[in-house]
């Protein structure tokens, strides 16, 4: 199984990476618990800062998306996964515990 995690952002340097990183552990966790592989595709919807850029740093795979409002949802149907997660926003997932 793969969950295809697709994350739309315009302009998101500053929150994407912390969401990038919570996201990065919670796949660790369902990696180790239930032997699925997470992919994160970050679709740049023509963003004005550094958004591709932290993304990839994070490991994401970027998707350049030149026309807004509608990235995430024409690059969702084309993603691999088995299980696909869209989110409309950006946004931090804190950990107040780590998982066992």
């Amino acid at each position: 199984m793969t969950l295809s995690i697709v994350i739309p952002a315009f302009n998101e340097e500053a929150y994407l990476g912390p969401t990038l990183d919570s996201l990065r552990v919670a796949a660790a966790v369902l990696e180790a618990r239930a032997g699925a592989a997470v992919e994160t595709i970050v679709v740049d919807n023509n963003s004005r800062d550094r958004t591709a850029s932290v993304a990839r740093r994070r490991g994401a795979t970027v998707v350049h998306e030149p026309v807004q409002l509608i990235a995430s949802w024409i690059r969702i149907r084309n993603s691999g996964g088995t299980i696909t997660s869209a989110s409309r926003k950006t946004s931090t997932f804190p950990l107040a515990r780590r998982a066992p």
